[in-house]
């Protein structure tokens, strides 16, 4: 499965980093119990199968309320195998990534909901080079 792929290069890529507190911090912007469950199905130490099975468990109204809370489009559309495989690629989007222009670490913050976002993967630029991008165009 991609998804169990892209889990492990994340992992490979959080070094040092408190994915835990990434998380936190996109679970403490919710009230809701639903959505709070399911993101912590999340953790950096178990595989991408162990995840996907633990969000599967859940009940799909609980999958629903927090596609809507990742952004997720199409998220009524979608089977709940479908459901679980997005939203963990949404989290995934707020995990350190390399950025392809300046090759620093960055990562995105759930709060800030970004203002220019990949085409392909949705994931939120780096900041630093957003002028830089701009003046490019």
């Amino acid at each position: 499965m991609e998804t169990d792929t892209n889990n492990e290069l994340a992992r490979q890529n959080n070094d040092g980093v408190d994915v835990a507190s990434i998380i936190g911090d996109i679970i403490s912007l919710t009230d809701d119990n639903d959505v709070k469950e399911c993101l912590r199905c999340w953790t950096n130490h178990d595989s991408g199968k162990i995840i996907t099975r633990r969000m599967q468990q859940l009940h799909a109204s609980s999958l629903q309320k927090t596609a809507w809370y990742m952004n997720i489009r199409n998220a009524n559309n979608l089977l709940k195998a479908n459901l679980v495989e997005e939203i963990i690629k949404a989290i995934e989007l707020f995990l350190p990534e390399q950025c392809g222009i300046c090759g620093d670490d960055y990562c995105p913050n759930f709060a800030d909901r970004p203002t220019i976002s990949c085409f392909m993967c949705n994931r939120a630029a780096h900041k630093a080079c957003i002028p830089d991008k701009i003046k490019d165009v």
